[in-house]
């Protein structure tokens, strides 16, 4: 336990190498599933992608049916590596356990692989188990737009933007991540000036985070903004965002453009140290200390989480399993 407290410790205080250190010497010195787990975890966010694959192999190897260790390694190929594989295993841990956020993210893959109407399929089917949940809303409407059916996207981006405006804090003052998917809303219903206001306000008050950046070069997609696209793409993939994301039907008007071409050939497929989801807290969309990732649902009954948890974000779009 000791070690992994000081893991804790030093990856809170930006010591991501010391952590990974502790966690391996705790992990040699009792190989529990959830010694494994924490490292696998800190391993896929500092970019060892195979580390962290291998880890939780070790795991599956003794217990195949363990959610925490088959959801992880779905979220590591999701973000970073091979999409077939991360549609497999969200397609078995529906099997196992159909909760929404499987779903979700099935959802997000398939949108990602381009199977758009698969995408729709399993969208309702994460809708029918939450109606109103956001991503899986968006994730319907972004389907709904590459197949052409503006008529039912838009009518699901302004569900979404109805859902955020629902639960907008007494502030007034939303997170940058709800502003920025406010703003992609927009862009696809053609507000296009409120849209590009609302990802500069976003990026003045963090310019260096990856996934904002990724959400603002959608936003100027959106718009036909070329030059602030590529401008926005070329920031992200320095943060650490992956080429996958900029894939997506949006970047089409893109796709012979030699500059663009570029910047998505030569950008590594791996996650980086510099990845932004190794900060801030998750929507996790990231233990016995009780997970920042919201991993309650399922999982209980399996006798409490990993040894430690780190805090980091994950893409605002990947779930885990639903409170």
């Amino acid at each position: 336990m000791a070690g992994g407290l000081q893991a804790i410790l030093a990856d809170q205080q930006g010591r991501p190498k010391e952590a990974l250190a502790h966690l391996r010497a705790a992990a040699e010195l009792l190989p529990s599933w959830k010694n494994l787990y924490s490292l696998a975890d800190l391993e896929a966010q500092t970019g060892d992608v195979e580390g962290a694959r291998k880890h939780l192999d070790l795991i599956l190897k003794g217990s195949p049916r363990n959610l925490w260790a088959r959801e992880e390694l779905a979220k590591i190929e999701l973000l970073y590596g091979d999409l077939g594989r991360a549609e497999d295993l969200y397609q078995d841990l529906i099997r196992q356990a159909p909760n929404r956020s499987y779903f979700t993210n099935l959802g997000l893959v398939q949108v990602l692989l381009g199977h758009y109407e698969q995408a729709i399929l399993t969208s309702q089917q994460a809708l029918a188990l939450d109606p109103d949940h956001p991503t899986a809303t968006l994730n319907l409407a972004d389907a709904e737009s590459a197949l052409g059916r503006a008529q039912e996207a838009q009518e699901h981006y302004r569900k979404v933007l109805k859902h955020i405006d629902r639960n907008t804090p007494h502030s007034g003052l939303l997170s940058p991540g709800d502003s920025m998917t406010r703003a992609q809303c927009l862009a696809h219903l053609g507000h296009l000036a409120e849209a590009e206001e609302i990802a500069r306000q976003v990026l003045a008050q963090k310019p260096d985070d990856g996934e904002l950046l990724q959400q603002a070069a959608l936003v100027y997609a959106l718009a036909g903004d070329r030059q602030s696209t590529l401008s926005y793409i070329r920031a992200a993939l320095m943060k650490g965002v992956q080429p996958r994301w900029f894939k997506l039907p949006a970047y089409a008007f893109l796709r012979e453009d030699p500059e663009f071409r570029g910047l998505i050939e030569k950008a590594p497929e791996a996650g980086p140290a510099d990845d932004p989801r190794r900060r801030g807290v998750s929507d996790l969309r990231f233990v016995p200390i009780p997970s920042p990732r919201t991993r309650r649902a399922g999982m209980h009954h399996m006798g409490g989480g990993p040894l430690v948890s780190m805090t980091r974000r994950e893409s605002g779009r990947v779930n885990t399993s639903p409170s």
